[in-house]
Order: structure tokens, then sequence, then C-alpha cells
């Protein structure tokens, strides 16, 4: 269960069911499909992306602590003074000041330089996560293709060997085949039909399986996350 709500996000619910259509509609048609797919959507990589955001955006914070502080100050006046010698008298100033705090402009700096080393990891285990999961998909995007061909094979197997039982039966009430050759037909039909459930499973597996490395394994059961 623990590892059930770590992978999904949420319990399953007892009512809770999934058609095969459901999750044919879940598989991207091409592996271009799926990796683009993967790396936008994939929790691992949404999260490495937030990261990376996340300490560029410390670093541009801590930048606005060493940018000095610009205050301004203007003033104007005008006076209509005709009764005096001086007659009308303007004045008008405007001050300028700075102020830049130099005793923690180390700190901010080391703060600085410190979120932008981070960042640069954050980039980094992006950029292997990004490998990491383009790795997973293509491997299982592979093993997808190759069990639906070797389904394809097995199902046309399958009924290579009801046709020959079939005539075989056939030729047994005919007299023209044992009772020992129609058995042996019999049990390669048996043997096909096994074959092909095995291998129809194995596809279904493999869906999932695909779905788990695009980080997509939760739509298949219903559970759709928020994009942020």
């Amino acid at each position: 269960e623990a590892s059930y709500f770590e992978t999904v996000g949420q319990m399953p619910q007892l009512s809770m069911s999934v058609s095969s259509k459901s999750i044919e509609a879940l598989i991207p048609r091409t592996l271009d499909d799926a990796l683009s797919l993967a790396k936008t959507e994939h929790p691992i990589m949404r999260s490495a992306e937030m990261s990376a955001r996340a300490f560029t955006r410390d670093a541009n914070a801590e930048r606005a602590g060493i940018i000095p502080r610009i205050d301004t100050e203007v003033s104007y006046s005008k006076k209509d003074q005709d009764d005096t010698l001086a007659g009308e008298s303007e004045n008008a100033q405007a001050l300028v000041k700075m102020t830049w705090d130099f005793s923690v402009g180390g700190a901010y700096s080391a703060r600085v330089k410190r979120s932008l080393q981070q960042g640069a990891r954050a980039k980094a285990d992006k950029e292997r996560r990004t490998k990491a999961v383009e790795r997973d998909v293509r491997q299982r995007y592979i093993e997808l293709t190759s069990a639906g061909k070797r389904l394809d094979i097995l199902a046309k197997r399958e009924k290579a060997n009801v046709d020959i039982f079939n005539s075989y039966e056939q030729e047994y009430d005919a007299g023209k085949r044992s009772i020992l050759e129609l058995i042996n037909a019999k049990n390669k039909v048996f043997e096909s039909k096994i074959n092909y459930l095995n291998a129809y499973y194995k596809r279904q597996s493999a869906k999932y399986d695909l779905l788990g490395a695009m980080g997509q394994i939760h739509k298949a059961f219903g559970f759709y996350t928020a994009q942020n």
C-alpha cells in the first residue's frame, strides 16, 4: 500500500476498474510522442524543473540585496514679492541619495554565489534525470513493440493450429488420420492458446510499464493531477 500511494499519490478506490480500451488510449502512437510526454509531465521531470527555477529565483532575490538603494527628493517654490526690492523669487532643489550597505556586501555575494551553485547542480540533476527517463521510456517502448509483434505471430500460429486440427478431425472421420495424430493436433492447439494468452498479458504488462516510465500510470486508474 505504501508503494502504491508513493507511485500514484492516493489509495485505490474499492470500485476502481480499468478497461483495456482506456489503457490503449493512453499509449502514444510513436516513440517521439512518448518521450515528449514524459519530458513535460513526468513527476520527476516536473520536480527537477521546479527545483532549478527555485534556485534561479533565490539567486535573483539575493542580487536585489546588493543593488544600492536610490532615493530622490525634489522641491520647488515660487514667491511673488512685489513689495520688496527682490521682486519675484524661484527656488528649485533636487536631492539624489544612494544607500549601499557595504558591511554586508560580502555576505550577499556569498549567498548569490551559493544560490547559483545550487542552481547549476539542480540543472545538472535535471539533465541526468532527463537522460534516465528517456532511456527508460525507450526501453519500455521497444519492449511493448516487441510484445505486440510476438502477439501477432502467436495469434497466426494459433489460428493455423486450429485449422490443422479441424482438417485432421475431418480426415479422422474419413479414416485418413489416426487418433494419435488427432490428439497431437489438439495438444498443439492447447499449447498455442496458452502461449497466446501469456503473450497477451505480457503485452498488457508492457503497457503499464511504459506508462510508468512516462509518469502516466496514475491516469490508467482514473487519477489526474493538477498541472501547475
